[in-house]
């Protein structure tokens, strides 16, 4: 036995002794390959993680442990299938060209977090970590917060890879296969007094998922309106280094259409709600730049119009309505209102509406309660 594969045996042994949860989920969901070219100490596709044996045994027992724990922690986050996602849609969670350096360090934040609250391994100096983005965060939320890295910048060291599926997409773990994975590795690490503390939020959070409304809002104001607007002030790196060597023009972000945003004003909605809405519109504004945004405050029929804009003060804009509640009367008047089209709807609402009939384009329903629209994307608004 080399003594590379030494240090990789030597490290699962160790996780099995102390770490049986994080051992049990690395038997259980992934396979390890060691690979002596990675240009990292490690990787994963959310299957396979692999190691650079080199790398990997020039380090103390305790980092070795840690950089494979944060390997399956990956897995588990499912963040390879997330990166695909992101890079299949060509925008990040901050509506601009998606970067995929900086999606790396957002999610090595997060696993670090973790493994540090839960005590597994000792971080090494290669691992990144900063107090203000921790375990309590999504990936997507850091990712808004990070200044776009450049390939010379080290601030924000990093020692994974975490690579998209591919062609290898089918192949990775199910949330029903590591959903039964995680009670398994749960029960285990209990059975010998060894479950780590800092994973109870983790076993939460993925065995009675949330959905994060305000990322698929973002998901689905940028792809049904969003597209490049090319500028010759940045230019394309990736088309000067290939052959023909020739300039072109690089991304500056998403180019936003027309939005209608209806705002339900019916009596049986709250203070509350109201407030709620007004601040999700300006995180859409604050995301994304639209041609042009026009809120529709809607009862039984469309009861007054407001178009705004990044200037407008929407705590001084005045809701008008208070009767009854048909969220469609607004759609004909969105039609008439963009003579130009508009490429999607957002409506605000408690859901205690008809929804007939469809609107014909995109529409995007932020409810409340626990109603679900027959038609166009349901998520939902929770209170604070």
């Amino acid at each position: 036995m080399t003594e590379r594969s030494y240090a990789l045996t030597e490290t699962i042994s160790n996780l099995l002794m102390q770490q049986p949860f994080i051992a049990v989920l690395l038997i259980d969901l992934t396979r390890l390959v060691e690979d002596e070219n990675l240009p990292y100490p490690a990787a994963t596709d959310g299957r396979t993680i692999y190691i650079n044996p080199k790398d990997f045994s020039s380090r103390p027992i305790q980092h070795r442990v840690f950089i494979l724990a944060h390997e399956v922690l990956h897995c588990i986050y499912q963040h390879p299938q997330k990166t695909k996602h992101w890079m299949d849609i060509g925008f990040g969670p901050d509506g601009k060209p998606y970067n995929t350096k900086k999606m790396n360090i957002a999610e090595d934040f997060i696993i670090n977090s973790v493994l540090l609250k839960s005590s597994i391994g000792k971080r090494p100096e290669d691992g990144c970590f900063n107090k203000r983005y921790n375990h309590t965060m999504t990936s997507e939320e850091v990712y808004r917060l990070l200044e776009d890295p450049e390939e010379s910048d080290d601030k924000n060291k990093n020692f994974d890879l975490h690579m998209a599926p591919g062609d290898a997409a089918k192949d990775v773990p199910s949330e029903a296969e590591i959903q039964r994975a995680l009670v398994s590795a749960a029960s285990a690490a209990k059975a010998q007094g060894k479950m780590p503390a800092g994973m109870d939020r983790l076993i939460k959070e993925i065995l009675e998922p949330k959905q994060d409304w305000k990322e698929v809002l973002r998901d689905f104001v940028v792809t049904s309106v969003g597209k490049d607007e090319p500028s010759w002030r940045r230019i394309n790196r990736r088309r000067l280094a290939m052959e023909p060597v020739a300039a072109y023009p690089g991304l500056t972000g998403s180019r936003i259409g027309n939005i209608g945003l209806i705002v339900d004003t019916s009596g049986s909605i709250s203070a509350e709600e109201l407030q709620a809405f007004l601040s999700e519109i300006s995180g859409i504004l604050e995301d994304t730049t639209p041609e042009r945004a026009v809120i529709f405050w809607t009862d039984s029929a469309v009861a007054g119009i407001d178009e705004i804009d990044e200037d407008t003060t929407l705590t001084e804009l005045v809701p008008k309505g208070g009767g009854g509640t048909d969220m469609p009367a607004a759609f004909p008047v969105i039609d008439k209102e963009f003579s130009e089209g508009v490429q999607c709807i957002v409506c605000l609402t408690d859901g205690y509406t008809g929804f007939d009939p469809e609107p014909g384009v995109p529409i995007l329903w932020v409810i409340t309660t626990n109603i679900e629209a027959p038609y166009g994307r349901t998520v939902r608004l929770e209170l604070t």
